[in-house]
């Protein structure tokens, strides 16, 4: 299976292809930084010519996106249709300098890679599961009754990777006892 896998960033658009999970190639493109749906779709398209010149393969079976902000919307990963974009757009408020473009960039996507399915990974929702005590912290408690302010906390693809890695390493030690983790990313 061959997947092409999009890390969107504030600057650059990081991204690698796949085929049969090993990485054939990855690279950045620099040129998606002006955040203007022209910029984007010059962008997801210059990476389309480098992919084809770099792996003698044919177009993803899959696109793999990671999205910054999923609110309380987006528990796991889900597969990009128009129910999923309306409800993406309904998270423009809480992150506006970046849910915007991943929005250009989606809509790209599907101008450049039509009928290959988007599959959208969050980075907000490893953190859904945490207590009041914990996603309330920080906020005023004046502030705290609004059923739409918390912290969400970011980076929790690498989060929840960590914390997988460690579990197994510690159960392949023999101490596979409930481990409290604190994991950082220094980013």
């Amino acid at each position: 299976m061959n997947t092409l896998v999009l890390i969107p960033g504030s600057r650059e658009l990081r991204y690698s292809f796949f085929a049969n999970q090993r990485c054939l190639y990855s690279g950045i493109e620099h040129s998606y930084g002006g955040h203007t749906a022209q910029d984007v779709a010059f962008a997801l398209r210059l990476i389309k010519v480098t992919l084809s010149g770099k792996v003698q393969t044919r177009s993803p079976h899959a696109i793999v996106m990671r999205m910054v902000h999923g609110a309380n919307e987006f528990a796991g990963p889900v597969r990009l249709d128009l129910a999923v974009r309306a409800r993406l757009e309904r998270l423009v408020p809480f992150l506006p300098t970046r849910v915007p473009v991943e929005l250009h960039l989606l809509d790209s996507l599907a101008d450049v890679y039509p009928s290959v399915p988007i599959i959208l990974f969050f980075e907000t929702s490893f953190f859904l599961g945490l207590r009041p005590s914990e996603f309330l912290y920080g906020i005023p408690a004046d502030l705290s009754n609004e059923s739409l302010l918390r912290r969400y906390g970011l980076q929790g693809l690498f989060h929840e990777r960590t914390s997988q890695v460690v579990a197994q390493e510690l159960a392949a030690r023999g101490k596979a006892r409930h481990a409290r983790i604190i994991s950082i990313c220094l980013e």
